[in-house]
């Protein structure tokens, strides 16, 4: 009898917690991205539910002018097409910890351009055939399980101090990876 009614309170005071907040995006699962022309202005965790293309010429795929972004593409592909923009382009400085995780991103100016965005992650993510580069991230970020191929300026760019690590970058016209002394550069696959 105890228990029940014990059970019972601890069930009404989560109820007026949910109730006293709203619908708060705690309890909220990841945002869905469906198309490209997306930006995303506040914080928050967002998946990619299809394959996307670029249709207008100079279009970021995604735009992200926040802090605190998670972006899983789930495996799929966004692709520029070759019309100029970026598949991911951080733009803002000021911001702050961006991810970018499991997918293709392919005919971009850049890949993935968080190159004043600090402690940017990016893992597990191909990047082939940019106009520029593959990915290039601000200092203090992590690039790790990556893939990058046939981009012209290079695959991988880091600022320092950042960790490269466990990435295969091959092909690239430029240099496979672009990191100073100061950024922690392990365990890489890289043309000789």
């Amino acid at each position: 009898m105890k228990e029940s009614r014990m059970r019972f309170w601890v069930v009404a005071a989560m109820l007026n917690c949910a109730a006293v907040m709203g619908a708060s995006p705690a309890f909220a699962g990841p945002a869905a991205i469906g198309s490209c022309g997306k930006v995303i202005a506040a914080p928050g965790s967002f998946v990619v539910t299809r394959n996307l293309t670029v249709k207008t010429g100079g279009q970021n795929c995604i735009t992200v002018a926040s802090s605190f972004v998670t972006i899983d593409l789930q495996g799929f592909t966004i692709d520029c097409a070759g019309k100029g923009g970026d598949g991911v382009n951080a733009p803002g400085s000021g911001h702050v910890a961006l991810t970018v995780r499991n997918g293709k991103i392919t005919g971009c100016f850049n890949g993935i351009d968080a190159s004043v965005v600090p402690q940017t992650t990016v893992d597990g993510v191909t990047a082939t055939k940019n106009s520029s580069y593959g990915m290039w991230v601000a200092s203090g970020s992590l690039v790790k399980n990556c893939v990058t191929s046939g981009n012209t300026n290079g695959g991988i760019r880091a600022d320092c101090p950042s960790n490269v690590i466990e990435n295969t970058s091959v092909g690239n016209t430029g240099l496979d990876i672009d990191a100073g002394a100061s950024c922690n550069v392990s365990d890489n696959a890289i043309d000789p």
